[in-house]
């Protein structure tokens, strides 16, 4: 949790990210990345800090979504490779033996 008197708080950074999501989709890290060079440059340092907290809060987020969405293509496709196995492996055993 970060306190208001030491920098950003928690909901800057969120309606930061979900400005940058809105306008940048996954390429949100970079340009919270770009706008805190330019903060730094201009020598704003409580909005540089606030984008740079934007963009690696958002890069972790982007990263666990990616992440997830890996692991639910993978399970979907063992969950179809074990039904067409199965598929397979039932057809054969309703069929009589000769």
């Amino acid at each position: 949790m970060n306190l208001p008197w030491f920098g950003p708080t928690d909901e800057e950074i969120d309606a930061v990210i979900r400005h940058l999501v809105s306008q940048h989709g996954a390429d949100a890290p970079d340009e919270a990345l770009r706008v805190c060079e330019a903060y730094r440059s201009l020598g704003a340092s409580k909005n540089e800090r606030l984008y740079r907290l934007a963009a690696r809060k958002c890069a972790a987020s982007l990263t666990k979504a990616r992440g997830a969405a890996s692991w639910r293509a993978a399970a979907r496709l063992v969950a179809h490779r074990g039904n067409s196995a199965m598929g397979s492996a039932s057809s054969s055993a309703s069929r009589p033996k000769v």
